[in-house]
């Protein structure tokens, strides 16, 4: 089709014009100016209302622009096009959607699956994206008149630019072309609710969906759940009618705030959830509190809430800092993740092609390159299945698994295991269900859910081979092993001087009331640790004694320490990272016996629960995470021996004693070759930053990280990101000795030496920027923001800090320290919609049992340092000193022997 008469030429038509905030809108006579390079000038078959368009048109100050022509969804035909237009990209007579984002299709961002956010051509309220200037003017006055969301839909004509207009599949032979009215809704609302569902949280088959606000976006997203293969969809309303049309796109229960009593609908959520949460919550409505309450009724462990509605104050979201830890994540978007000019026509041709919903089983809807840069939404089924059989061979075999020697997920050959380690047996005769487990989470969720049960093998596995193994249900047999000692206390008294250990495990057998030094008891906030002789209690049902070889101080020590209020208690016995021996073990244990060198964890996995047999989460739901008291009863095996006053214990270890008692899902059974103050730093930090980078961030290879903080956790995800192969590590502290080079006696001097060999590559100290924040000198030397973020130091402020400094697009800032009071941390509602995210993980994602064996192993292939974090070794009389120290910043890690220091002062001393 040839330009019109008007091309290149002003063209008069009506707008309807937004003269002031919350006024109704007037039709006005407007010059539309002709097409500049780069631009297409539309005439406009017909338009809808977004609620966007609504939060804009009653602002009063800016982005809000008056006089100005409101209106971004629309469809309409290509009037005339500027220079520099492509005729394979769009020509006159073309029917095609406006869209608010661009997708230039050459920067970064557009040529990066991550993000959807043209980097090039930035999103801005107004102006033309190239410019900033207008094409509307008033006819009678030659007023200018603001362009809004560069679309401007609510006028006969409008001016676009190349990059914000999608083509729309044409009539091919008896396919009808998409009716406009239905082209009209793919331009924002359906495609950014659909779009979330798909490409921001890519629901999982199978899960359960809350939906907070049933409009267009809110029902789309519902839609998109649907043909994700949601299980449950909970629409959230005031409005009760918006049920009725939610099942008719997949909505199978519904919430009326009003009709809730006193309960919040987070809490309500939790009820019918069976208290577990919804695993994705979607914000559609725009009010940073109901943002607030969707990420409350998110589960804990993976709960994934996608922020999609515009608050037009853009007022921060308030998130608890310590539920951000616990594995929940908070994540936003624009227009759902959808890439305009690559995904719009899939939803077109999803329309066209009447496929909205999959058929049963539920079929999984991902995309895949093609060589036309474009996106396929196909219907597909993981080709790979879970070899679930109930006979096979009875013989055992190595093979079947490759541990990895980088970051990388551990690779299983299911096939080949499950043939090896069947046995040929009655499966009647077998008390346990077990299913075959491999990397692949939704292959061991399937089996789980259609309850393939399989034999249970009859010779003792590695712990790479019980992956494969899980209990469904546990009936644990009594322990065949001597009881004997599970049966009396131990106190631990005296303090006299000791020797050096061995390196080498040693524990006592003898049966009955051990003579043994000290608990460092801590009896008020912040006051030093005394040294009391205590009563330790024999292990009950799955617990056992642990004889403490060597404990070290981690800073969440002391943030407990000086906590006058809940979690915290007196008089207690603090400590968490460390190494020992079994020495008795209660009923029912079966994974570790009498002399097995274990780490003991404040992280449970008891390898049954869903969280447990689950991918995404590293929290063990059976066996709960708590400050105090033992997992299974809340209660203490301590007691002061003279008064037999109870004394608390700590985060289900408490190391701060020579003998602990620990339940079995809190110990990693280690080998012998690993030495013990080695072992001791895997028990926490070293684990906690290294598996950050690893499993919760998964660094990608040349990406850029920031470190907030460069304590023990701080250094150990440099050290992670750089294994995973991070181009750029910048480290953020305010002690300038951490990255300077020099050697001396604290570690103070020692940490910059430390830090380079870990990977940092620059530094940042925030009492040297000036009037400057760290983040924006983070976003000015990367050019636009780091790609992830830690924050490893435990503060709101900076916490705040790291999520500014994260990139745009696709920016992740990573929770790791722990901040007293579980005080909430603010994020912007505005940014977090620029598709920035926020997580957090307790451990680092780390499933204790399954990865702590793999770092040691790492560690003993030369592939993970250790040694670098250890400053400061000394005796257990000396603890205090190591409170001391870790205080003023002067060291990592002290080892604390309990037997005597193996080498008393600071490491170079």
């Amino acid at each position: 089709m040839e330009q019109s008469n008007a091309a290149g030429k002003p063209i008069r038509c009506k707008a309807a014009v937004s003269k002031a905030p919350g006024q109704p809108l007037e039709i006005e006579e407007v010059e539309v100016a002709p097409p500049r390079a780069h631009e297409v000038r539309l005439k406009i078959i017909c338009t809808s209302l977004c609620h966007t368009d609504i939060t804009f048109w009653r602002m009063k100050d800016f982005p809000g622009m008056f006089p100005s022509i409101l209106g971004h969804e629309a469809v309409g035909v290509v009037e005339s096009v500027g220079d520099h237009v492509p005729e394979q990209e769009v020509a006159v007579g073309d029917t095609v959607v406006p869209v608010f984002l661009a997708q230039c299709g050459e920067c970064p961002d557009c040529l990066s699956p991550r993000s959807n956010i043209c980097s090039a051509l930035p999103y801005r309220p107004g102006g033309m994206p190239r410019d900033g200037t207008t094409r509307f003017s008033l006819a009678a006055t030659g007023e200018p008149v603001h362009g809004f969301l560069c679309v401007s839909s609510f006028a006969e004509y409008t001016v676009v630019d190349v990059a914000h207009v999608v083509k729309l599949p044409a009539a091919a032979g008896p396919e009808p072309a998409l009716p406009p009215e239905m082209a009209c809704l793919l331009s924002c609302g359906v495609a950014t609710g659909v779009g979330a569902a798909w490409k921001v949280a890519a629901v999982e088959s199978g899960s359960t969906v809350a939906v907070f606000g049933l409009g267009a976006v809110g029902l789309a997203v519902a839609q998109g759940s649907k043909m994700r293969g949601a299980n449950r969809i909970i629409g959230v309303d005031l409005n009760p009618d918006k049920f009725e049309i939610g099942k008719k796109l997949g909505v199978t229960d519904f919430v009326n705030p009003n009709d809730i009593g006193d309960k919040n609908v987070s809490e309500v959520i939790k009820e019918m959830t069976g208290g577990a949460g919804a695993d994705y919550c979607f914000e559609c409505i725009g009010s940073v509190s109901v943002m607030a309450e969707a990420f409350k009724s998110s589960r804990m462990g993976w709960g994934k809430t996608v922020v999609l509605g515009v608050d037009g104050s853009a007022a921060p979201i308030s998130v608890s800092s310590l539920d951000i830890m616990r594995g929940r994540s908070v994540v936003g978007s624009l227009f759902g993740g959808i890439k305009p000019k690559d995904d719009i026509p899939v939803l077109a041709h999803k329309y066209l092609d009447k496929a909205r919903t999959p058929p049963t089983p539920p079929l999984h809807l991902s995309w895949s390159w093609t060589t036309s840069s474009r996106t396929r939404w196909d219907s597909t089924t993981s080709t790979a299945r879970s070899t679930c059989s109930r006979r096979g061979s009875a013989s055992a075999a190595s093979s079947g698994w490759t541990a990895p020697t980088r970051w990388g997920t551990a690779a299983l050959d299911a096939a080949a295991v499950a043939r090896a380690r069947q046995l040929e047996e009655d499966p009647a005769t077998v008390p346990h269900q077990y299913i075959t487990v491999t990397d692949k989470e939704e292959e061991a969720e399937s089996c789980r859910r259609y309850r393939i049960a399989l034999v249970r093998p009859s010779h003792l596995l590695d712990r790479a081979s019980q992956k494969l193994w899980l209990p469904v249900t546990s009936e644990c047999a009594t322990a065949t092993m001597e009881q004997s000692a599970a049966a009396k206390p131990i106190r631990c008294r005296g303090m006299p001087p000791c020797a050096s250990i061995s390196p080498a495990p040693l524990y006592d057998e003898q049966r009955g009331p051990v003579d043994c030094r000290a608990a460092a008891v801590s009896k008020a906030p912040g006051q030093p640790l005394e040294m009391e002789e205590v009563e330790v209690a024999p292990p009950r049902e799955h617990e056992v004694r642990v004889k403490i070889i060597c404990t070290s101080l981690c800073h969440t020590d002391v943030t407990f320490w000086r906590m006058k209020d809940f979690p915290s208690m007196y008089p207690s016995i603090l400590g968490h990272e460390a190494v020992g021996v079994v020495e008795s073990v209660g009923h029912h244990v079966q994974e570790v016996a009498v002399g097995d060198t274990v780490v003991p964890v404040f992280l449970a996995q008891c390898g049954g629960c869903d969280d447990c047999l689950s991918a995404r989460s590293n929290i063990c739901s059976a066996v709960a995470y708590r400050p105090g008291g033992m997992p299974r009863d809340g209660t203490t095996r301590f007691s002061l021996a003279a008064t037999g006053e109870p004394v608390h214990s700590f985060l289900s270890v408490s190391s701060f004693a020579e003998y602990t008692v620990v339940d079995v899902a809190h110990v990693v059974k280690l080998g012998p070759l690993l030495p013990p103050e080695k072992a001791c730093l895997l028990s926490c930090g070293v684990t906690t930053g290294v598996g950050a980078a690893w499993k919760v961030a998964a660094v990608e290879p040349g990406s850029t990280v920031a470190v907030f903080g460069l304590g023990t956790v701080g250094l150990a995800v440099a050290q992670g990101a750089k294994m995973r192969g991070a181009k750029r590590i910048i480290g953020v502290d305010l002690n300038q000795e951490k990255f300077d080079i020099g050697i001396r006696h604290l570690i103070a001097a020692l940490a910059p030496a430390y830090s380079k060999r870990l990977g940092v590559t620059d530094f940042v100290n925030p009492n040297e920027t000036g009037d400057k924040t760290v983040s924006e000198v983070i976003t000015e030397m990367t050019g636009g923001g780091a790609d992830h973020c830690f924050e490893c130091i435990g503060s709101v402020s900076v916490m705040a800090e790291a999520f500014q400094s994260s990139r745009k697009g696709w920016g992740k800032t990573i929770i790791l320290g722990t901040a007293a009071g579980a005080a909430p941390v603010s994020i912007s509602s505005s940014d977090i919609k620029r598709g920035r995210s926020v997580t957090g993980a307790l451990l680092g994602g780390i499933k204790p049992k399954d990865d702590i064996p793999v770092l040691a192993q790492n560690y003993l292939n030369k592939e993970l340092q250790l040694d670098e974090f250890i400053t400061h070794q000394m005796g257990f009389d000396e603890i205090n000193r190591a409170f001391d120290l870790l205080e003023q910043g002067k060291c990592l890690r002290c080892i604390i022997w309990m037997d005597g220091a193996k080498e008393t002062g600071g490491v170079g001393a």
